[in-house]
C-alpha cells in the first residue's frame, strides 16, 4: 500500500508532533521517506497511525490524509484509471489493478435502484482498519472529483464504526450525508454517474500504460520478498547448524542491518521466522512416521531431543510423540 506523502502531509497539517526519526524508527528509512510514490507494507502502515496520539484523533482526521493526493504522488495504475474513457471503466481498472495499490484490501461494487454502492474492508489487514477505511472511501472521492472535473460526487458515505468526536474533516472531504455505526465502508453514487467521459480519457495512452501495469503485475508475481528469501535460506541452514542472521545475510550480500529493516517492515523478525520455519516443519516432518523424533530435531537445528521436545511444547501444548500418537 502506498500511503508514505499523504501521511507526512497530515503530520504537517496536524502540527508536524512527529518527528522524521519517529518515521524511521517505524521502520521507513531516508530514501522511502523521500519518495513520493513509495509502498510500504501494512505493518509499517500500523506503526505509522500508532506515531498519532490516540484512537479518536486517528479516526478523527484520517481523510484529510486524502486532501494531498497530488499529482505528481500518483502511480502508474492511477494513470491508467484517469486516461479511461468513463468512470465505469476508470472503477474496473482501479479494480484490476488494485494489488499494486492496497494489496489485500477489499473494494466491491453493489448495483441498487438508481444508484451504485462501493463497499471497502481493510478488516484482518492491519490493526486501524476503520482510520484505513475512512481514508480509502476519500481517496475514492477525491480522484473521482479530480478526473471528472467534479462530475462526480457521492450520494452518502457510510462508516462501520462509531462517530468520531469531530466530522469536520468528513464533512469537508465527503460534502455528502454520512452515516456512522453502519455495516459497511461505502460510498452510494448515482449509478448513471458510471457513464461520466473522464476529464483527460485517451484509449490510445491507457492501452500503452495497462501494458505497463501488466508487466509490474506479472514482476510483483514472480518476485520472492524478504520473507520467502529469509524462509528458503532457513530450512537450508537449520540442518547445517548455522542459521544466524549474519550467515543468511551474508548468503543474501546484504548488511544484517538491512536485512533487519527489510523483515520489519514486512511485520517480522529473524528469530520469528526460524521459530515459525521450525513450527511448520516439525509437524511436517511427525507426519512421516520413518523420522525419528532425534532426526527431526537434527534437521530443526536442535542441539538436544530436549530442545526440540520444550519448543514443540510451547508450540503445541504436547510433546512430539503425544502429538504423532494423536493423529496415528
Amino acid at each position: 500500500m502506498r500511503f508514505v506523502r499523504p501521511f507526512l502531509a497530515l503530520n504537517k497539517y496536524t502540527g508536524g508532533s512527529v518527528p522524521r526519526d519517529a518515521f524511521e524508527r517505524a521502520g521507513l528509512d531516508a530514501r522511502t521517506l523521500d519518495d513520493g510514490s513509495a509502498r510500504v507494507p501494512w505493518a509499517t502502515i500500523d506503526r505509522l497511525w500508532d506515531l498519532l496520539p490516540s484512537y479518536d484523533a486517528k479516526r478523527a482526521i484520517a481523510p484529510v490524509a486524502a486532501l494531498f493526493l497530488v499529482d505528481d504522488s500518483l502511480d502508474v495504475p492511477e494513470y491508467v484509471v484517469r486516461h479511461q474513457a468513463t468512470v465505469a471503466e476508470g472503477f474496473d481498472a482501479l479494480m484490476r489493478y488494485m494489488p499494486l495499490i492496497a494489496d489485500g484490501a477489499r473494494w466491491q461494487s453493489l448495483p441498487e435502484p438508481g444508484q451504485l454502492r462501493i463497499t471497502f474492508s481493510a478488516e484482518g489487514l492491519c490493526q486501524h482498519p476503520h482510520a484505513v477505511a475512512a481514508y480509502a472511501l476519500a481517496c475514492m472521492t477525491r480522484l473521482a472529483a479530480r478526473f471528472t472535473g467534479e462530475r462526480v460526487a457521492p450520494l452518502g458515505a457510510e462508516f462501520a464504526f462509531p462517530r468520531p468526536p469531530t466530522t469536520e474533516h468528513y464533512e469537508r472531504v465527503f460534502k455528502c450525508a454520512l452515516r456512522f455505526d453502519a455495516a459497511d465502508n461505502a460510498l452510494t453514487v448515482p449509478r448513471d454517474t458510471m457513464n461520466t467521459p473522464m476529464l483527460h480519457g485517451d484509449t490510445a495512452l491507457s492501452r500503452t500504460l495497462e501494458r505497463m501495469v501488466e508487466r509490474q503485475l506479472q514482476d510483483e508475481a514472480q518476485a520472492p520478498t524478504a520473507r520467502e528469501r529469509v524462509q528458503g535460506l532457513i530450512v537450508e541452514l537449520l540442518p547445517r547448524g548455522e542459521c544466524s542472521a549474519i550467515t543468511v545475510a551474508d548468503r543474501l550480500q546484504t548488511p544484517v542491518r538491512t536485512l533487519r529493516r527489510h523483515l520489519k517492515t514486512e511485520g517480522t523478525t529473524f528469530r520469528e521466522l526460524v521459530d515459525e520455519t521450525r513450527r511448520g516443519l516439525a509437524a511436517r516432518y511427525l507426519q512421516d512416521e520413518a523420522r525419528a523424533v532425534s532426526e527431526i530435531a537434527y534437521l530443526l537445528g536442535f542441539s538436544t531431543v530436549q530442545a526440540f521436545d520444550r519448543a514443540f511444547r510451547r508450540w503445541y501444548g504436547q510433546t512430539p510423540l503425544e502429538w504423532r500418537r494423536a493423529r496415528t
